[in-house]
């Protein structure tokens, strides 16, 4: 049990260095390629608005071609990112529909989170189902050793 506890803990902070380096790095980079950028931040299935916080940190260090090299990115990764596919990662994974896809893309996206969604709930059956009958072959073993 300990060391469960101690391997949670040490997943816990490895992510949050991790969090904090990205932090890190986006507010002192301002030099970035822009349009990789936001081709990256549109696959991870973050908000076009994330350029908004890019511009409060930088200000007057964006190049003026910035922004708009980052639509370009984020145009090209949303296109990428809004299919059936990752639309069905992402429910199967219990993660939220994010609502990034715009009306042209969202179609299959959909289709593939509700799938995704059905996907998850089968799973979650599946393991219940299991457990279930795991307790019920322990309480016939202690049942009979009684």
């Amino acid at each position: 049990m300990k060391k469960t506890i101690v391997a949670i803990i040490a997943a816990l902070s490895l992510s949050a260095c991790q969090s904090t380096t990205e932090t890190t790095q986006t507010t002192i980079d301002c030099t970035n390629d822009w349009n990789t950028v936001g081709y990256e931040v549109a696959l991870s299935g973050k908000s076009v608005r994330t350029f908004n916080r890019y511009e409060e940190q930088c200000q007057s260090a964006l190049t003026e071609t910035a922004k708009s090299n980052y639509l370009d990115g984020y145009t090209k990764g949303i296109v990428e990112y809004c299919t059936y596919e990752k639309g069905f990662d992402r429910a199967e994974s219990g993660l939220p529909d994010n609502q990034i896809c715009p009306f042209e893309l969202r179609k299959e996206f959909e289709r593939g989170y509700i799938a995704g969604g059905r996907a998850l709930v089968e799973k979650k059956d599946q393991v219940r189902k299991q457990a279930e009958l795991a307790d019920a072959r322990q309480a016939q073993k202690s049942g009979g050793l009684k």
